[in-house]
């Protein structure tokens, strides 16, 4: 009960009755909802709370533990894996006094049966026709590899943000040195134009000693939230800033359209903000902000043209700030270089003595000089013909900012890779799909927000010939007459530590040129919206239990424009965007900012596929009752 009411918030569970008739219960008219609803069945001192999940399972005696590292999100939690027979039956939270100490939110307890659907992958396929049919791995190989040597170097490479250190070390290893490109990315989701030269000149490169971590945080005197929401996209972020709020008294501003239930629960103060004015919200706080503030960045911010050049500005105030994207992945991701014109260690492309550096290293008789295309570029020019062929690993289209249009990028006359766990929008187009190991499957390394290194072992050792993206990479790279210099993790890891330390040139930040100008006379209400914790993401397919203590999705609408369109809440409101729209139950929010509408990004329907919009766009707001929408 104390947990609920002192660590995470959520004052659902309580003693009922009184001396001998004491119990545990909730309260009648309101059920037990929690993101970290799990860490009381983990501290219960008897057992008493269980799991539906876990329960009757297996004994206590009869499972192996093992310590490894969450993969849901950038937190970087400990977790204790325990198995029996090599398949996991539950994750309890580990200690790390340093990062998650002894919680863990139910995204990372629960989440964990994404790969043992009817769609996973056991061996190779290969296009014959219109149909993908199984394969042996020569053939498969085989059949790649002569889709790439026709490409050349027209190739374009997808990592998405989930892949370890090692595997995301070895595609940028294999673009360069094998293919001979520079066009990769791991930014599966909307991302802005300024993104790519603020993570190069300002991100990649530091170690946990120079950056902001959790125990900054928590003895901060103040924390701006900047296009970030700390419960939904890193939960134990959120856990250790309401724990500065209730311990240190650590002022909370959150630059918001509305105040979130997790903000109110860290006693953060609204900075009420439309979509895309949040570059005047943060210049308007800047005479505020000191060596004691920590500014917390969240991906979101790229799509604000000019945020994140703010940011950048505010370290010469001497104001810290850390950014935090979503995904395990994506700051191993950075580290390994998988981003055009961004080698790996923080080296750029266009640094001769960089390139000098890395041919020697690898061996290579040349490195691509060319600046390479984004994920965006990739797939215009897959679409255009431009791009002969893509490698995509760990990347689901609905998660692109046009996910209609890459599915057709794919389906054009580009020859298509696909290295993945199970089939997906991906493999539906490729050409050739190897299947690779689950992370429960292979050792690894993450590196969480801090920039601090986690460690990823293995579970099911009897899966030791597991092939692994660094090994599948490594046998087409032989194919091809090349040395990848790598055959598994461990070798991944140590060709990358022996070139981690560069002290040539490093990215100076460009700031975009920016975008339209938000007019309030535009038709329409602007969108807000971000990925909640718990939502209709792949990673929780299986996790069926957990997906149901999901809060349903709804239209956040201020009172003034509910007034306006004759609505409260609970009625139905219509989100038109051109052809596209999505139908969802209004929800008015007191002290909401008006003429905007937040809506999740993916609970029931996906605002990027249904509705073809992103947040900062302008949609009309439909009432069933009105034949018209509201500008």
């Amino acid at each position: 009960t104390r947990f609920g009411a002192q660590i995470s918030g959520d004052d659902f569970i309580s003693l009922a009755e009184r001396g001998g008739l004491s119990q545990i219960s909730i309260y009648a008219s309101r059920p037990y909802e929690s993101l970290f609803s799990g860490n009381i069945i983990q501290i219960c001192p008897v057992g008493a709370l269980t799991s539906v999940d876990y329960r009757f399972q297996a004994r206590p005696f009869d499972l192996v533990s093992t310590t490894s590292t969450c993969e849901n999100c950038a937190s970087g939690c400990e977790l204790r894996i325990d198995h029996r027979h090599f398949q996991v039956k539950r994750r309890l939270a580990g200690n790390d006094p340093e990062v998650n100490e002894e919680w863990n939110c139910d995204k990372g307890r629960f989440g964990f049966y994404y790969g043992r659907q009817d769609d996973r992958l056991t061996h190779p396929l290969v296009r014959r026709g219109d149909e993908l049919v199984p394969a042996s791995w020569p053939e498969a190989i085989d059949a790649a590899v002569a889709g790439l040597q026709a490409a050349g170097s027209s190739v374009g490479v997808l990592v998405g943000g989930r892949l370890t250190l090692e595997n995301a070390f070895a595609y940028s290893r294999f673009a360069r040195a094998v293919v001979g490109t520079n066009s990769i990315d791991f930014r599966a989701r909307p991302y802005g134009a300024d993104e790519a030269s603020f993570l190069a000149a300002h991100v990649v490169g530091q170690s946990v000693a120079d950056a902001v971590t959790y125990a900054d945080l928590e003895h901060a005197k103040k924390v701006v939230l900047v296009g970030f929401e700390p419960e939904d996209e890193s939960p134990i972020v959120f856990l250790r800033l309401r724990k500065a709020w209730r311990q240190n008294s650590t002022a909370i501003t959150a630059i918001a359209p509305f105040l979130s239930n997790g903000s109110a629960k860290m006693g953060a103060t609204l900075l009420p903000t439309p979509p895309g004015h949040e570059v005047e919200a943060l210049n308007g706080l800047a005479d505020q902000l000191d060596a004691e503030t920590i500014v917390l960045v969240g991906e979101r911010a790229s799509l604000v043209p000019g945020l994140l050049a703010a940011v950048a500005k505010l370290s010469a105030r001497d104001v810290r700030w850390a950014w935090i994207p979503r995904r395990a992945g994506e700051l191993a991701a950075l580290e390994a270089g998988c981003l055009p014109g961004l080698l790996p260690g923080g080296r750029l492309v266009s640094d001769a003595r960089a390139r000098v550096d890395l041919q020697a290293a690898w061996g290579a008789a040349h490195l691509p000089e060319d600046a390479g295309l984004d994920a965006q570029a990739i797939l215009q020019a897959a679409d255009s013909g431009k791009l002969k062929a893509l490698i995509a690993a760990g990347v689901d289209l609905d998660d692109m900012v046009h996910p209609a249009e890459a599915r057709d990028s794919l389906m054009s006359n580009v020859f298509v890779v696909s290295l993945e766990q199970r089939r997906s929008s991906v493999t539906r187009a490729a050409d050739v799909v190897f299947p690779v190991a689950l992370l429960e499957e292979q050792n690894g390394t993450f590196i969480n927000w801090e920039h601090r290194v986690r460690p990823v072992r293995a579970v099911n050792t009897r899966a030791s010939n597991v092939m692994t993206d660094v090994r599948v990479l490594a046998a087409l790279a032989d194919a091809m007459g090349a040395d990848l210099g790598m055959r598994s993790p461990a070798h991944a890891k140590a060709a990358l530590d022996e070139i981690s330390d560069w002290e040539g040139a490093r990215a100076q930040f460009t700031a975009s040129a920016g975008g339209a100008e938000l007019t309030d006379s535009a038709e329409g209400v602007l969108l807000a919206s971000w990925r909640t914790a718990l939502d209709d993401s792949r990673c929780l397919d299986g996790a069926e239990t957990l997906k149901r203590t999901a809060p349903g999705a709804v239209a956040r609408i201020s009172p003034a424009t509910a007034a306006g369109l004759g609505v409260s809440s609970g009625d139905a409101l219509t989100l038109v965007n051109g052809g596209a729209e999505v139908t969802l139950p209004a929800a008015v929010t007191a002290g909401m900012v008006d003429g905007v509408v937040w809506a999740p990004m993916n609970v029931g329907v996906s605002l990027l596929a249904t509705l073809q919009a992103r947040p900062g766009d302008r949609v009309r707001l439909v009432a069933d009752h009105s034949a018209g929408g509201v500008a």
